[in-house]
């Protein structure tokens, strides 16, 4: 997505005030803040359970996240807008979306797919926001029919 937040011009995001909310959780409480955010990730999804699952194992497999490093990416969301620069994209691109996505709807990779001028778009039906890891055969299939018709 070119734009994390709501504005705008913009309807295909979360509003500004729920990712400020999201931060100054962060800052009482990261873990459970953190566990609730890998949920968003898979809220909806077909397989959301088993994804889960496999995000929280991985989730702290190489240390915990540096509070001050999600600060930090939170501000870049909350303040990043690249539409203009998405329309400056020509080289080939597949732009991927989970039908049932919360954080990033696929109404924004629509936006996305139309605005890059040689984008292909795919949802992927019954995935959420990490369609490569809840739906990997569909996500492979997708970026397969991509690369055999470049």
């Amino acid at each position: 997505s070119p734009r994390f937040v709501a504005g705008d011009g913009w309807p295909h995001a979360m509003a500004a005030e729920t990712l400020a909310r999201f931060g100054d959780e962060l800052e009482v409480a990261w873990r459970p803040t953190l566990q609730r955010f890998l949920t968003l990730q898979v809220q909806g999804s077909e397989e959301g359970r088993s994804t889960l699952a496999l995000l929280r194992h991985h989730l702290h497999a190489r240390g915990d996240p540096s509070p001050g490093v999600l600060r930090a990416v939170l501000a870049v969301l909350a303040s990043t807008d690249l539409r203009e620069d998405a329309r400056a994209i020509h080289c080939p691109s597949l732009v991927v979306s989970g039908e049932r996505d919360t954080l990033a709807p696929a109404s924004a990779g629509e936006w996305l797919a139309r605005a890059m001028p040689n984008a292909t778009y795919s949802a992927i039906a019954g995935a959420a926001h990490a369609p490569f890891l809840s739906h990997r055969a569909a996500f492979d299939r997708a970026l397969q029919g991509f690369l055999d018709a470049r």
